[in-house]
Parts: structure tokens; sequence; C-alpha cells
């Protein structure tokens, strides 16, 4: 796999079988604390899989682990507050924190964009 060299790896998830296996890898580059640091790089390998097996990088995903499902959705334990449905942080009034002033991990669903 060409791996950027610059990256801290967090977590890596494999999804299929010998014919086609999918490869997930989470990592950042700088110094981690802006969502701008995170990427999700998409491979492929197998009998089956067609020569280069890069496949797609998804940028601004500020996440702890990740997990994949048997549809290729990914799921993301993030750092990200949690937010109401309009979009304001779920925590007291007035303020920028989680319940009860604390920050709480979110979890969110993203589609890995179509490779070009």
């Amino acid at each position: 796999m060409q791996l950027p060299t610059n990256a801290i790896y967090s977590d890596i998830v494999a999804i299929g079988d010998i014919k086609t296996t999918y490869i997930y890898v989470l990592y950042y580059t700088g110094s981690g604390q802006q969502a701008s640091d995170y990427s999700v790089d998409i491979y492929q390998c197998g009998q089956d899989a067609p020569a280069g097996n890069f496949l797609v990088k998804t940028d601004n995903i500020p996440a702890a682990r990740i997990q994949v499902d048997m549809w290729h959705t990914l799921y993301t334990l993030n750092y990200a507050m949690t937010t109401n449905g309009s979009g304001t942080n779920a925590g007291p009034s007035g303020a920028n924190t989680g319940p009860n002033g604390q920050t709480v991990p979110s979890m969110s669903q993203w589609l890995p964009p179509i490779p070009s």
C-alpha cells in the first residue's frame, strides 16, 4: 500500500474475502488537533482487485476509531461535540460543552466517495 509517510496511524479495518478486501486506514498529519488533520484512505486487495490498490481518500474525519459494516458504511467514534437537530451543542444553554459541562464522544456515519 502507498501509505503517507508523514502520518500517525490511529486505526485500520479490513472487510471482504480472498477475492476482494477493502482496507480502511484512519490517520492524521500535523498535530492532530484540527479536524482537517484527519483522513481515511481506502485500499483494495485480493484476487479480483484491480492493479494499484489505492481507491479513495476522505479528508476532515476527526475520529478516534473507525468501524465498517458489510455494506461498506464507515462509522466513527468522534472527537466532535454532539449537537441537537439545529446544530447547536447539546449541552447546557449558552455553554460550549456537553451534558453537565463535559465533552462527550459522539458517533457518525460516513459514506465514502466513489473513486474517480
